[in-house]
């Protein structure tokens, strides 16, 4: 069975995102014959070339969106007659406040799996889905469901591009800047648009003619995408679009794989726009232009959630993010990123100052169990959130752990909650969301060692990741100013890497920061703040799903808009993984203090190293560490210490928390669940659609629509175009 695979900017190019991701995937269904469709995102990625790919990736066929022509195909009038109505007619989609609702497309049924006869450029292919024979005494199947204008203006531009060539000569003229002009001028239109002056307009049309590039590729005939019999698209957006094409012109079923959810990316990151093939020069993209490029790709991602089988995002807060998308719960499956836990084998057992832990913690299994008391709770080890009591509830491997708090600063988990009443504060630094009691006692600081010149095993604190404004180091650092009067033993190392101007800038400020909070000791100490950027974080392998607030949609130690361990492949400088284990191996508590996150692999790394870790409740932060870390609310100095005190002053706590991490971080996040998990949903979409799975307890909701079994009949595009042949 031959699987195509799509990607934009990634796999099989050296440097790619989710690169590390993709071969695992490759490599570990062996069984399956691939090919790659790949857009690269600049010459210096092409230059360095692919990855040594396996002997069952058959075909690999790259385009380049980021390269213009020197000179464009010139079509005839006709052609651009039709061509600009299309557009219009995508425009005025793209512009509008508000999208009209469209019906789900019907999910393809067993006798649809054969492809359709008749061409591609006609669109016939569409005519061949035959509707499934119903059964005896069943009610006439009802009438076909129409397709979004957004999907019909989609077809008719394909339908041009692939019978007469690229329209990108066409897309950037000023007909087409005019046809824009009416699109954001016209009733309906959100009102950002309608501050289009020139100067956006024409970037509007470079940034949809780039889009709008892939309609006109060789892919798509019975020899490409129209031949495999599953499409993946390793995340959403412009990879999507050639699968989305194939599955409408051809019937291919669609899985989309988004471990961070691109439109997401696009709201984080509009203000920023690459120029060709630059990574580091950026222009500001104005309002107009940010409402109407998120109006297409809005479009574009609910047509391709409406046309997949299947979606599988890589966490719960990716999957509430494609389901206010429209995306229908019913297809959703969550599947874990799969990271390499073998490198972090060795620190799992070892305590910073070079002894063992328990025989739990080397083993990696569950930790003692501790009882009695309010402040306790069960931590289940699997399960995403939402599910785990109901799933996993009494599952035999559970560890029972302390929820850690602060005692007589804050209620325990299940204690009766008060309105949180403002910064000033003490907030509850525990799972969930707990507060501050209204009769709590500050709890008196232990006296400061005597010996200054005593090891400091015990005391540090280590944060890992891109440095960049969303990581919040501010924050951290003076929280940090707290911990370090509380406990003078106390030091804090940041590691990670600052990437581009922006990014420099805010670790400039951070030093800044430090040197105010932490002036020069007049007996000669070091400052307890260290920044190691040492580390290269781009080892190269961006991982799907990275929440970023950069263009590529990935952050080393986040999975949201791209998959599992991100460039760094997940944090390590190239080619020494075990540096970055060290790091870990020198931590008593790995913090995270992020305002924005996806998927948080630095967490997910920690946990392997049998780690503690306190972190705030952002992004997919809370369901990755479960009951088996501390999370405290963002933006919170005084949490975020307390927390970090409560587990710097409690070893067996500390040691307990790890152990759970570590067996919760082999259940979910190994590379071995994300390839089985990825074998039963290709096995299920290849095969009959009585052989797939039933969908997941998350995803029934009531009132689900089964879908139909009707045919799908031509669109009003391709009648029209079958009757001009």
């Amino acid at each position: 069975m031959r699987i195509g695979l799509l990607t934009d900017g990634g796999y099989p190019y050296v440097n790619g995102e989710a690169r590390l991701w993709c071969d695992r995937l490759v490599r570990g269904l062996d069984t399956y014959a691939f090919d790659i469709y790949a857009f690269s995102c600049g010459s210096r990625q092409e230059d360095l070339g692919w990855v040594r790919l396996p002997e069952h990736v058959h075909r690999v066929r790259t385009a380049a969106l980021w390269d213009a022509p020197e000179e464009w195909p010139r079509p005839g009038r006709r052609v651009r007659r039709e061509t600009l109505e299309h557009f219009a007619a995508l425009a005025t989609t793209v512009c509008a406040a508000t999208a009209p609702p469209v019906p789900a497309l019907p999910a393809p049924s067993a006798q649809s799996q054969a492809k359709a006869p008749g061409g591609l450029l006609g669109l016939t292919a569409l005519a061949g889905i035959a509707a499934a024979s119903p059964s005896p005494g069943a009610s006439p199947a009802p009438a076909p469901p129409p397709t979004s204008p957004f999907t019909e203006a989609l077809l008719g531009l394909t339908a041009l591009a692939q019978d007469h060539g690229p329209l990108s000569g066409l897309l950037r003229s000023e007909a087409a800047v005019r046809v824009l002009e009416g699109a954001c001028r016209a009733t309906g239109a959100v009102p950002a648009a309608r501050r289009a002056r020139v100067p956006d307009l024409l970037l509007i049309a470079d940034l949809l003619e780039r889009a709008l590039r892939p309609l006109a590729l060789d892919w798509y005939d019975e020899d490409g995408l129209g031949g495999v019999g599953l499409c993946h698209a390793t995340t959403g957006g412009i990879a999507a679009l050639p699968g989305l094409l194939a599955h409408h012109l051809h019937g291919v079923p669609l899985l989309v794989t988004e471990y961070g959810v691109r439109l997401r990316t696009l709201y984080l990151d509009g203000a920023r726009h690459l120029d060709e093939d630059e990574a580091t020069t950026a222009r500001t993209l104005g309002a107009p232009v940010r409402a109407v490029l998120g109006g297409f790709h809005r479009a574009l991602a609910a047509d391709v959630y409406r046309a997949a089988s299947l979606i599988t995002p890589g966490n719960a807060h990716a999957r509430r993010w494609q389901e206010r998308c429209g995306a229908d719960p019913a297809k959703l499956r969550t599947v874990y990123p799969g990271m390499d836990a073998e490198r972090f084998a060795g620190v799992a057992g070892a305590s910073p100052n070079g002894t063992h832990g328990g025989e739990s913690a080397r083993a990696g299994g569950a930790a003692p169990v501790r009882t009695g008391g309010p402040a306790s709770v069960r931590a289940p080890g699997a399960g995403p959130l939402g599910d785990e009591t109901a799933a996993h509830a009494g599952a035999a491997d559970a560890v029972e752990v302390r929820i850690a708090y602060v005692p007589g600063e804050v209620e325990p988990l299940g204690g009766r909650p008060r309105p949180y009443e403002g910064a000033g504060e003490r907030r509850a630094p525990v799972l969930g969301r707990a507060f501050a009691r209204a009769d709590a006692a500050p709890r008196p600081a232990p006296a400061p060692p005597t010996d200054e010149n005593a090891p400091r095993s015990g005391w540090d604190l280590v944060w890992v990741g891109r440095i960049e404004p969303a990581k919040d180091l501010h924050t951290l650092l003076r929280a940090f100013t707290t911990v370090h009067e509380a406990e003078p033993r106390a030091t804090l190392r940041l590691v990670g890497t600052a990437e581009d101007d922006a990014a420099r800038a805010y670790l400039d400020s951070c030093r800044a920061l430090t040197a105010e909070l932490f002036p020069a000791d007049p007996a000669g100490r070091p400052c307890p703040v260290r920044f190691d950027l040492d580390l290269d974080t781009r080892s190269g392998g961006a991982e799907p799903g990275a929440e970023s607030v950069s263009d590529s949609g990935a952050e080393p130690d986040s999975v949201s808009e791209s998959g599992p361990e991100s460039e760094r492949e997940s944090g390590s400088a190239p080619g020494t993984a075990l540096d970055l284990a060290e790091v870990y191996a020198g931590a008593d508590a790995v913090v995270l203090s992020s305002t924005v996150e996806g998927f948080p692999i630095s967490l997910v790394e920690a946990m392997f190293c049998a780690r503690a870790t306190v972190s705030t409740d952002v992004g997919a932060v809370l369901e990755v560490v479960g009951g088996t870390g501390v999370v405290v609310p963002p933006r919170e100095p005084a949490a975020l210490a307390a927390a970090c005190l409560g587990l710097l002053r409690d070893p067996e706590h500390r040691a307990l928390l790890g152990a759970a991490a570590r067996a919760r971080a082999l259940e979910l996040f190994t590379v071995e669940q994300n390839i089985a998990a990825f074998r039963a949903i290709y096995d299920g979409l290849t095969a009959a659609p009585s052989a797939l799975p039933g969908p997941r307890a998350e995803t029934l909701v009531p009132g689900a629509r089964t879908p139909s079994r009707a045919a799908r009949d031509l669109t009003t595009t391709g009648r029209a175009m079958e009757a001009t042949r």
